[in-house]
């Protein structure tokens, strides 16, 4: 299986997934199981360009724009329809970008002491790109419920990306480190992405442990259903559509969006 073959999976698992997202209610809450299978294999095709890519630094930058269009777009889209009953919080370029950065951070930074650096100079970034967020949604979005302040801390993040405010939060970031870690190591690939499966089946266990909340409150455990793509990938890219997917993944977004709204009204 190619990485194309994989984007293509998870691009489906994708759609669906949002659609349930935007139309709750309305369509099978069970389409957001499916849904869970995209992130971890999205993650998994962005660790891949990362060590394949010809040029790292435009590939970083595609990720970054992605991000940052996204961001601006969905804010934008959030201001337009205020009464949204679920706002635009999805940006996984921010959460990919970030990935990518971390590890070619680690990975190019040789010495220790450059490794050091570079961990304190992005661990200040993020801090002071989070209190930048805090002030502006503080001061333009205070009267605003959580949920919709929230939409806005994702949008700027586009723009700024930080660990919290991306799609699946540090949660993804780390599981993005962590699948690099163990990219060539195949049995210890399999046996880390069932724990942190496992540990996402946990967080539930606040909410109550029965079946109810296992399937319709927290089922991101549900992710575990990504593994046996990733394992089926045989080191090939496939076909190279790359701007596909950039261009396609705002416009879903923001098309099913406005639709739900639209029909809403």
């Amino acid at each position: 299986m190619t990485i194309f073959n994989l984007k293509i999976i998870a691009l489906i698992c994708m759609i669906l997934d949002h659609i349930a997202e935007y139309f709750s209610g309305t369509v099978p809450m069970e389409l957001r199981w499916i849904g869970r299978i995209s992130a971890p294999i999205f993650i998994f095709c962005v660790i891949e360009g990362v060590i394949h890519t010809s040029n790292l630094k435009k590939y970083l930058f595609r990720l970054y724009i992605g991000s940052a269009l996204m961001g601006i777009g969905s804010i934008i889209l959030n201001l337009l329809f205020k009464k949204a009953s679920v706002p635009i919080t999805n940006n996984v370029f921010s959460t990919l970008f970030l990935i990518a950065m971390l590890i070619t951070g680690f990975e190019y930074a040789k010495p220790i002491k450059q490794k050091i650096f570079f961990a304190l100079t992005f661990t200040i970034m993020q801090i002071a790109i989070l209190i930048f967020e805090f002030f502006i949604v503080t001061y333009f979005f205070n009267n605003e419920p959580a949920l919709v302040q929230t939409a806005y801390y994702c949008g700027i993040g586009g723009v700024l990306p930080n660990i919290i405010f991306c799609d699946g939060s540090f949660l993804w970031i780390i599981l993005g480190i962590l699948m690099y870690c163990f990219r060539e190591k195949r049995v210890k690939f399999i046996i880390m992405y069932i724990f942190f499966s496992g540990i996402q089946a946990v967080f539930t266990i606040s909410y109550g442990i029965n079946i109810q909340n296992f399937l319709f409150i927290n089922y991101q455990w549900m992710m575990l259903a990504a593994l046996p793509f990733m394992l089926l990938y045989n080191g090939k890219r496939g076909k190279n559509v790359k701007n596909f997917f950039y261009v396609f993944y705002p416009l879903h977004i923001w098309a099913i969006f406005i639709l739900s709204n639209m029909i809403a009204i």
